[in-house]
């Protein structure tokens, strides 16, 4: 999973916002979209559909939503074997 430096960044601000308003309410928040990210990797679909293919799927105690994209899984080469057969991480 890759961020978008734009929303790798809004994500600190956020932290850095919330920690403003209450003492540990920043580590709260990255532990709650941390969660959500986890869910989103067990279970990509059930984000709601949005523009241009992403996805979106919201937080619980924070107004704050994670849009993604599901990127279709890319074959690579085993290291294990000699020949050049591919297979799905």
């Amino acid at each position: 999973m890759a961020y978008h430096r734009l929303a790798a960044q809004e994500l600190i601000d956020s932290a850095l916002f919330y920690d403003q308003r209450r003492a540990a309410l920043g580590e709260g928040f990255l532990t709650e979209v941390d969660a959500v990210l986890e869910f989103i990797r067990a279970h990509p679909e059930l984000g709601r559909p949005g523009r241009h293919g992403t996805r979106s799927y919201p937080t619980k105690r924070f107004p704050f939503r994670l849009v993604y994209e599901v990127q279709p899984e890319q074959p690579t080469q085993s290291k294990s074997d000699n020949k050049s057969s591919l297979v799905k991480s």
